[in-house]
């Protein structure tokens, strides 16, 4: 599957909020691909060790579930992690 290649940044932010915690990440100026892997080139646990040393993990988790992003890899979690984090938040928002 082919995935949308990131513009700006690593992974591609542009609103001014997002900027600030983003400029502290470890992956500004990593190669994007890295946290959008192709089968046979990156394996997500290669972007996941990165996000586990990372001080902004947390608000790029928030970011990926509010915006909601769908690929890759964001605070440390995969595209079904963060898939399957969104729906027990709305079951308990409904709850």
């Amino acid at each position: 599957m082919s995935r949308p290649a990131p513009t700006g940044s690593s992974h591609g932010l542009t609103s001014p909020r997002a900027a600030s915690w983003r400029d502290r990440a470890l992956c500004d100026g990593t190669d994007p691909s890295l946290f959008f892997p192709e089968p046979g080139v990156h394996s997500m646990r290669d972007a996941k060790q990165v996000c586990a040393l990372c001080p902004v993990r947390l608000e790029c988790l928030e970011h990926a579930l509010s915006m909601p992003e769908q690929y890759g890899v964001w605070g440390g979690m995969t595209e079904k992690e963060l898939a399957e984090m969104r729906r027990r938040r709305r079951r308990q928002t409904a709850a």
